[in-house]
């Protein structure tokens, strides 16, 4: 029931220099960006829905946020590579970023002010409307070193491996405010630093089988850092301390593949198994509803992908894709405990799916060329995608569990072409389908609330429910000249 305006601006600037060494060359890739925005949103149903209780039931609900981020960044990049010799080829390098994020949030319960001067006469223990700020500041570095070296041990053998070697520091600042009473009002500020160094592997095996057909076999890692929640520890909204904190986590990847070309069609199959430990979870801290994540103990994805293209006549092409992925916990996901019983609280079981990963999808597109066309040719494409059901978070039994169902989505396009000029007319999502990937389901974040429960606030106008979904039917027209 009130705007919900939103705003982003994006500067990025690059630079990159070559010096040819003769035996090697040396690359140096320069960018900074600057991103940065905000919005406003009514968030009514997340405050009528978790804790009304705090605010002795306002029966006039009107729960706003105003959200602001910024993320910038200098990245600068070196590196040397070999111009090729019978045995060996190699890579060496480095890499450094230096990051600065913020983000804030400022909620108010519109009114509250007034209701609790009213309630409570003649006592004045409320001056805000304010029930809720935000400030996060964080200045992140990486600083890496690599290394890569492949062996052509045959003709048709070759071995790859590479390392790299990490060093971050991360230094946040986290501001938190909770509640309107003058008294009692909780802020918090936590201060984070983390220091953290590694070394990571990748090893790769290559076998060309055929003039233009290659087998492969891959494992490497990968690293993710951590960070803290900005979750109250102490006063009305306080949580355990274990949510302040959650860890890195990293995966092991491995890959089997074979691609190449038979009978004047390409192919692509793969196999992969990737291993979490430790991987991180969104949720919500058990007082106050806080944005939190947290560790899981071991999680795995594994599958396969295929794609064949080619052409069926010198004029009628077509390329087709599937993918299976098995995205699942292979052990409980177990949050810190919960102050409020003294107990950690498992949210989901052992085999639990992944959250925004289908099973199957699917990839189809056939093109057909009309040569000679004024001058050039006319190229007329038709594109299907499909994805099977999805889910909408980790964590079972909420009000935010919510299961996706599967759509189709079918694009085509016209284009003509020549070697200067390219005019093309196309159109997105043809049948307009409504394809959801995620929601702030109404059972969380609607007006729609049981009567019987004791946390029930007043009935509200409006609702903050919402779904994310593809886009919709575009129509577009692209005209491009090559000078």
């Amino acid at each position: 029931v009130i705007p919900e305006p939103s705003d982003r601006e994006f500067h990025m600037g690059s630079v990159e220099a070559n010096v040819d060494f003769g035996f090697a060359t040396l690359t140096s890739a320069t960018s900074y960006y600057d991103n940065r925005g905000g919005s406003e949103s009514d968030n009514t149903g997340f405050y009528a829905n978790n804790f009304p209780q705090f605010y002795y039931f306002y029966p006039r609900p009107l729960y706003t946020a105003e959200r602001t981020f910024g993320d910038r960044a200098l990245v600068q990049e070196l590196r040397l590579v070999s111009k090729g010799g019978d045995s060996f080829d190699w890579i060496v390098g480095g890499f450094y970023r230096d990051q600065n994020r913020d983000v804030t949030q400022v909620s108010d319960l519109v009114g509250f002010e007034a209701f609790a001067d009213a309630l409570f006469p003649p006592v004045d223990f409320v001056s805000t409307d304010n029930v809720f700020t935000y400030l996060r500041d964080e200045d992140f570095t990486d600083f890496a070193l690599f290394g890569e070296l492949t062996w052509y041990a045959t003709d048709r053998l070759s071995i790859t491996a590479g390392l790299r070697y990490f060093d971050i520091e991360s230094d946040v600042s986290t501001f938190v405010r909770a509640g309107a009473y003058d008294s009692i009002a909780d802020s918090v500020s936590t201060p984070f630093n983390s220091t953290e160094d590694d070394v990571l592997y990748k090893l790769n095996a290559a076998y060309d089988f055929g003039d233009d057909d290659l087998l492969y076999a891959t494992i490497s890692e990968g690293y993710r850092r951590g960070g803290n929640n900005g979750v109250p520890t102490i006063g009305r909204f306080a949580n355990d301390p274990g949510w302040e904190i959650y860890n890195s986590d990293n995966v092991t990847n491995m890959e089997l593949g074979i691609k190449g070309t038979w009978n004047n069609q390409r192919y692509d199959l793969s196999v992969f198994s990737m291993d979490w430990d430790d991987p991180q979870f969104n949720t919500d801290a058990p007082v106050g509803a806080f944005f939190a994540v947290v560790n899981g103990e071991e999680a795995e994805t594994s599958g396969l992908e295929l794609q064949i293209s080619g052409g069926l006549t010198d004029k009628l092409g077509y390329a087709f894709g599937y993918a299976f992925v098995d995205a699942q916990l292979s052990a409980p996901l177990v949050e810190p405990i919960n102050i409020v019983t003294g107990l950690p609280t498992q949210i989901a079981d052992d085999g639990a799916p992944l959250p925004g990963i289908a099973e199957h999808i699917l990839n189809l597109a056939v093109d057909y060329i009309t040569p000679d066309v004024a001058g050039g040719e006319v190229a007329w494409r038709l594109d299907a995608y499909y994805q099977s059901e999805t889910q909408n978070v980790l964590q079972e039994g909420v009000l935010l569990a919510e299961e996706f169902d599967g759509f189709s989505i079918f694009d085509a396009s016209v284009a003509w072409y020549n070697d200067a000029w390219t005019a093309a007319l196309w159109i997105k999502n043809i049948a307009n389908e409504e394809g959801t990937t995620g929601s702030f389901t109404p059972d969380a974040f609607g007006s729609v609330v049981d009567p019987a429960s004791p946390f029930t606030s007043a009935e509200f106008y409006g609702s903050n429910s919402r779904q994310f979904l593809v886009l919709p039917r575009t129509f577009g027209l692209t005209v491009s000249y090559r000078f």
